[in-house]
């Protein structure tokens, strides 16, 4: 019991770890003229992606399906897929599936030609200008590019150039912050952040351009710079499954959405999914619970995972969800029924029917919760004496009934409180019906100046008494013969 209410209320963080400081755009420039496209050391083998397996955007594994894939999925942070399907030799992933490389481009990489495409994106760049050039400059040139037999060339956004990154986990992972603080890595002369072994700064349409020696974005950068052009060979809309992001304990409302190609934001909408009651007939990707789950804050939780019902004495350890209350129940074994999340003998507990437990309040108002109480169909509820409350007792002999602590029915002065109702030490489990907390019994002893009422500490499974006239607040259960 307490005295006043008030007191009744008794993706790893984001940090610079690795990062190295910023370098000097200038200075950024004098070592891509000094240092030979690719140079003489080899990019590291590393992929330009991590392996899924603990991901939930490659588990379940969205790329088993695909047509002309290898079935392998790996994650790649720096394009609005969220993931990458491996190919087929002869075909390339356009974020969607794998489609044929109709124009027999060798792929993009650090020792082959250009035009060349990249068999992650499915996206044809032309070779590096050789020589550096204003942005404004930069973009005519690529409108006006003719390479290859192509002459729809044009300069890449910053989400587009980004793909070209390679071994780069940004610091930040939130969609359009990806590259602004560069690769944890710190600077790297030897071209292993791009798939075509460079570190020379390149522009792109929008915001700056980007490092290749760091992986960063300058949004600011002036001055002269090379540049890449860029043009797609795939169709401007297609069909992609909604595969990526379903949390635990949820189901696909869409299968799939059309995604359209803009040169800012690449594919849209996303594939990733969103929760949703009703909202399947737009162009996205829904997700809703499970018919065993409820939605609750942001996720769907399935009341029997994990099982709550492995620790109940005499259950059968089988958990029943009861997803319309948010509930589950436990099912007991022969001769015990279920009693919210315990299993009590099937004639009650010493032939007393119990309700389910009420939240704090004074004594008196628990007296009238219980006599105007219907529950289960029944409505002559009471507040139990402190002889039925202590048959509620386990684990604590002092205490239980017939116990050596003398406080009963039959005796309720307080000299019939000995030392042994202190009850047991903390800690235990000492309620048959699983309740850790002060619970009031109807049981006064009248012979007191302040009428002093008994009630149990279940925490500790000891019995004693408080002023009725005081506004203490307990915890209580009705009580029935059953």
């Amino acid at each position: 019991c307490i005295e006043d209410p008030e007191n009744l209320i008794n993706d790893s963080d984001k940090t610079d770890s690795g990062s190295t400081e910023k370098p000097d755009s200038d200075s950024d420039l004098d070592n891509s003229d000094t240092l030979p496209d690719g140079g003489d050391s080899q990019p590291d083998d590393t992929d330009t992606t991590s392996t899924g397996d603990d991901s939930s955007e490659c588990n379940p594994n969205p790329c088993k399906d695909v047509q002309n894939s290898t079935g392998n999925c790996s994650i790649n942070i720096r394009t609005s897929n969220y993931y990458v399907c491996e190919c087929k030799k002869g075909y390339v992933f356009d974020g969607a599936s794998c489609i044929k490389n109709s124009s027999n481009l060798p792929l993009c990489s650090h020792e082959s030609k250009t035009p060349c495409i990249d068999a992650e994106t499915a996206l044809i760049w032309s070779g590096k200008t050789s020589e550096k050039m204003e942005k404004v400059d930069a973009m005519d040139y690529c409108n006006n590019l003719n390479e290859g037999g192509y002459n729809d060339w044009r300069l890449p956004s910053y989400q587009v150039l980004g793909t070209l990154l390679l071994n780069c986990d940004p610091t930040y992972d939130d969609g359009t912050q990806l590259l602004y603080n560069g690769c944890q890595g710190g600077a790297k002369s030897d071209g292993s952040y791009s798939k075509f072994g460079e570190v020379a700064f390149l522009w792109s349409a929008t915001n700056g351009g980007i490092s290749f020696l760091t992986g960063t974005l300058d949004l600011y950068k002036g001055g002269d710079a090379y540049a890449r052009c860029v043009r797609k060979g795939f169709p401007d809309s297609h069909e992609a499954k909604c595969n990526i992001g379903l949390p635990e304990n949820t189901i696909w409302i869409t299968d799939s959405v059309t995604q359209t190609w803009d040169w800012d934001n690449m594919w849209t909408p996303t594939t990733k999914g969103n929760y949703s009651f009703n909202n399947e007939n737009e162009n996205r990707c829904f997700f809703k619970c499970d018919s065993d789950s409820y939605y609750n804050s942001d996720k769907c939780v399935n009341p029997c995972i994990p099982n709550p019902c492995e620790e109940v004495e005499h259950s059968t350890k089988e958990c029943i969800g009861d997803v319309d209350k948010k509930d589950y129940l436990c099912k007991c074994e022969s001769n015990w029924e279920t009693f919210e999340h315990t299993c009590i003998p099937s004639s009650g507990i010493d032939g007393l029917a119990w309700s389910s437990r009420a939240e704090y309040d004074t004594w008196s108002n628990a007296i009238s919760y219980c006599d105007n109480l219907t529950e289960g169909g029944y409505s002559d509820w009471r507040l139990p004496t402190i002889s039925e409350l202590r048959t509620l007792i386990k684990n604590c002999p002092a205490t239980e009934t017939e116990g050596e602590c003398k406080v009963a029915d039959s005796c309720l002065s307080s000299d019939c409180r000995n030392d042994v109702c202190n009850g047991c030490e903390s800690g235990g489990e000492y309620s048959k019906l699983g309740d850790t907390i002060r619970m009031w019994s109807s049981s006064v002893d009248n012979n007191s100046d302040d009428h002093d009422v008994w009630f149990v500490d279940f925490r500790i499974a000891s019995i004693t008494h408080t002023s009725k006239y005081v506004e203490f607040l307990c915890a209580f259960r009705c009580v029935r013969n059953k």
